[in-house]
């Protein structure tokens, strides 16, 4: 299954630490060759949207999140990634990945 990053998830990837970034790329690896993922790594989010998921990152900077969604033609689509504040995803982080969604879904 081919990985798909958007430009816009590239750009905020791309702010993420090194460690993480090179964690990230790893476990798309082991996604694109069809690893089912599980916590505490991964977390499925089918309260937000079908086919959501939630990857976790720690690194001594801070908590990362990388969000994916997976099987919408063939593909996993990387959404979103950003820094993990509070226990609870932010109003503005669930916009923001339901209107990335419903792009996709256009496609």
């Amino acid at each position: 299954m081919d990985v798909v990053v958007l430009r816009q998830a590239e750009k905020e990837i791309k702010q993420l630490p090194g460690s993480v970034i090179k964690n990230l790329y790893f476990v798309l690896r082991l996604l694109e060759q069809g690893e089912k993922l599980s916590m505490p790594l991964s977390r499925p989010l089918p309260n937000i949207a079908n086919g959501l998921n939630e990857l976790r990152f720690c690194s001594n900077l801070g908590n990362y999140r990388v969000f994916y969604v997976v099987e919408i033609g063939e593909a996993i689509f990387v959404v979103h990634a950003c820094s993990k504040k509070t226990q609870k995803i932010s109003n503005k982080t669930l916009r923001l990945l339901k209107i990335r969604i419903k792009n996709l879904e256009s496609l």
